[in-house]
């Protein structure tokens, strides 16, 4: 039993993989929560992670934020992604270039849309 012991701690092989498995597994995951009035892709140095409003999870670096399609600002956020975690991740916002280009929530209209319908019967 000794034998095979020592012959899997000799063999390059195994110990390559358990080094790079080893170094994997303490890769630190973080956490990024990125606001926008409606739901876009968010890009991270122009490669899709996620959607905006959603914690996305990406691995500890220096990413350059946007998203998809224009019309909202500023253009890109420069972001170093540490230290954070699932209760407390990094929040970054962009917002609508003009008012216009914010989309109403369904809540919104269905809440103006009740308004309306009290006024109404309220009126005769």
């Amino acid at each position: 039993m000794g034998k095979l012991v020592h012959a899997r701690q000799s063999d390059p092989v195994r110990v390559a993989r358990w080094s790079r498995l080893s170094k994997e597994n303490e890769m630190a995951i973080e956490y990024l929560l990125v606001t926008y009035p409606e739901q876009r892709a968010v890009l991270a140095d122009g490669h899709g992670v996620g959607f905006t409003n959603h914690t996305l999870m990406l691995p500890t670096d220096e990413y350059r934020i946007t998203l998809d399609g224009s019309g909202y600002q500023p253009p890109s956020q420069d972001v170093p992604l540490a230290g954070t975690s699932l209760v407390k991740p990094m929040v970054i916002a962009f917002t609508p270039t003009s008012p216009a280009a914010a989309p109403r929530s369904p809540g919104a209209a269905r809440s103006r849309a009740g308004r309306t319908r009290a006024k109404r019967k309220k009126n005769g």
